[in-house]
């Protein structure tokens, strides 16, 4: 039998020692990605509850913990991204582990004005009262040719215009080229009126995660002048599109399509198994049929979020 116990905060080589043991984790599991955001949000903890069996750590579910003057705010992970719990491959009582997790979380979530769980579920049965929605996979069987042929012909034809058109993607990793990929950041929310990342939450990126190989950041160039790029989180054969971004003047050079292709190059013949092109808004159709159009299937998410009265009132 195991029992539940909290860890405030996990110690980090322990903790990723065990997510190396299970299934389903992810970057966003890692202590990287959450010191990340310890470093970003003022008096954030990172914790987790484990599940423990005869000494070690069998199941966890981790969070971060953001106080503020309105409350304590709970995220697994933090910014929306996958979370929830794991087990280890072959633990005793995994489907109880997991269910007692997710229901220890709930329950201390509807205590916190705000609170969201993001999970990517694996084969185990999923509990009760989770809204689904999906992320877009495109799986990396085959080699790039073979993975480029299951694109539609729009796709194909706009790699080859990309290619053709003498661009080049360059792998960064200063201040100097977070901060040129940073600017396109915010030109891209500027046009959809939404509100970037900020800068900082990059740099902590680039410190933490970077040297690991747990993130890259690339920079799409026509010649001397930057017309693109992307940030990409790295975890376990899974490669996940966090955001790309383009100069809207040269959408026409397609440097957009130039990165994806290049990067199902490079993951292909790296032996990686997916690629993540992310969850879309539910009404963000022409998004959707996009990322389709790459040969990406949908998978599950389940999520449970809660903001009460007055962060919504405020809309935060």
């Amino acid at each position: 039998m195991g029992g539940l116990e909290l860890l405030d905060p996990p110690d980090p080589a322990t903790w990723d020692a065990f997510i190396a043991e299970t299934d389903g984790a992810t970057v966003f599991h890692t202590s990287a990605w959450a010191r990340t955001w310890t470093e970003v949000w003022p008096k954030a903890r990172w914790r987790a509850l484990a599940w423990i069996e005869h000494g070690r750590i069998a199941a966890g579910l981790p969070y971060v913990v953001r106080e503020g003057w309105l409350g304590r705010r709970l995220f697994s992970m933090p910014d929306g991204t996958y979370g929830g719990p794991l087990a280890v491959r072959g633990s005793e009582g995994r489907q109880e582990a997991l269910s007692r997790l997710i229901d220890w979380f709930r329950g201390n979530a509807e205590k916190a004005p705000v609170s969201q769980l993001t999970w990517r579920p694996g084969l185990e049965a999923a509990p009760t009262g989770l809204t689904e929605s999906f992320t877009q996979i495109v799986p990396l069987s085959g080699s790039f040719d073979a993975i480029l042929a299951r694109a539609s012909h729009g796709i194909r034809s706009r790699v080859r215009q990309a290619e053709e058109s003498g661009l080049t993607l360059r792998p960064v990793a200063n201040e100097e080229g977070v901060r040129a990929y940073h600017q396109l950041v915010v030109r891209n929310a500027e046009r959809h009126r939404s509100t970037p990342r900020p800068l900082g939450l990059y740099l902590e990126v680039l410190e933490h995660m970077v040297p690991r190989g747990l993130a890259r950041f690339d920079l799409v160039e026509e010649g001397d002048r930057v017309i693109g790029g992307s940030l990409h989180l790295l975890y376990g054969g899974h490669a996940l599109n966090w955001l790309t971004v383009s100069d809207e003047s040269r959408r026409d050079l397609h440097p957009n399509h130039f990165v994806i292709a290049r990067w199902l190059r490079e993951l292909s013949a790296a032996g990686f198994s997916e690629y993540d092109l992310g969850a879309s808004p539910a009404d963000a159709r022409g998004l959707i049929e996009f990322k389709e159009s790459w040969g990406a299937a949908r998978q599950p998410v389940l999520s449970a979020a809660r903001s009460g009265g007055l962060y919504q009132l405020l809309g935060r």
